[in-house]
């Protein structure tokens, strides 16, 4: 018999929510290396884009919009797993933030 398992959240505790759900889709940008040192208008879109996709699906699971910006240290431990939870879905899910899925 096994006890209970716990998982550990694994947020950046110095960036912000929303950074930290972005991280989960930096594997799926296109700007490379050069293009994000450059700053490229390609890259400007794309990283708008992405922070738009994370705002929207941190909304999706609960976590209101005054708290995207804080440091993910400072949120409750119930909303630091839904961040988690949310970075994991956009490193998994290429629409991870479709809105018709949305809560009515």
């Amino acid at each position: 018999m096994h006890g209970p398992t716990f998982q550990n959240i694994r947020l950046f505790a110095t960036m912000t929510v929303v950074e930290n759900v972005m991280v989960g889709q930096h594997a799926r940008m296109k700007g490379g290396l050069f293009g994000s040192i450059i700053r490229t208008p390609g890259v400007r879109k794309e990283e708008k884009h992405a922070d738009a996709k994370a705002r929207d699906e941190l909304e999706y699971v609960g976590i209101k919009r005054n708290l995207h910006d804080q440091l993910a240290i400072n949120l409750a431990y119930g909303d630091q797993r839904r961040a988690w939870r949310s970075r994991g879905r956009c490193r998994r899910t290429p629409s991870c933030c479709s809105t018709s899925r949305r809560r009515a």
